[in-house]
């Protein structure tokens, strides 16, 4: 089985962010069909990281719906995974377990679950009541998006760029993070939401969860 290929987008839309545990987590991913791009303008990605040729720039202002579209349509990986430069990824095996994951079960989306760190280095764990792996229906998705705070965000899911692309196509260019969302889990051929590879999201005053629309 050919191992899919996956994108990165890590967006600065503005210069006020210091990344450094962002772009280390993805430096020690050890999947290696990875590519980290740098979404934004020249002004706004931190020239530090724009020099380094382990990641590639690619230029836009924003990732409002029809930006977002027309920017994945450039790229040719079989996956995309947006970062928020706040953020990282748990584990240097996290992208591997995910495309396994995908492999597995045939996955179009697959929607993880988020640890939060607290600015004084605490960290706030999901309720794992839940079912290891769970499944994304037209039915059970508004239930989901209204009870987990992970799914009201587009970072940290796993995307086939397919899916993504046709989503972006027909959503307004002000659409909503969680509109987007709705669409990409009533439109997917087989979404999952899963607890076991979770996202970290630093909880920030000016980088909170977001309440359910």
């Amino acid at each position: 089985m050919n191992e899919p290929t996956i994108a990165i987008l890590v967006p600065f839309m503005d210069s006020n962010y210091g990344p450094a545990a962002c772009f280390t987590s993805l430096l020690k991913q050890d999947y290696p069909h990875l590519t980290i791009y740098l979404v934004g303008t020249s002004a706004t990605i931190p020239v530090t990281w724009n020099r380094d040729n382990r990641f590639q720039h690619l230029e836009s202002s924003s990732l409002l719906p029809q930006k977002l579209g027309f920017l994945i349509q450039q790229l040719d990986e079989d996956f995309i995974l947006l970062l928020d430069p706040h953020d990282q990824l748990d584990q240097s095996t996290s992208l591997s377990k995910l495309i396994n994951l995908a492999q597995q079960q045939n996955c179009d989306l697959i929607m993880p679950n988020f640890v939060k760190l607290q600015p004084d280095g605490t960290y706030i764990f999901p309720n794992l009541w839940r079912k290891p792996e769970e499944l994304i229906t037209h039915n059970n998705y508004h239930f989901l998006i209204k009870s987990i705070q992970a799914m009201r965000v587009l970072p940290g899911s796993l995307i086939k760029r397919s899916l993504l692309i046709q989503v972006c196509a027909n959503l307004p260019k002000t659409a909503s993070s969680q509109t987007i969302i709705r669409q990409l889990c009533c439109q997917a051929r087989h979404g999952i939401y899963t607890h076991r590879h979770p996202y970290i999201w630093h909880l920030l005053s000016n980088h909170s969860l977001p309440a359910f629309e």
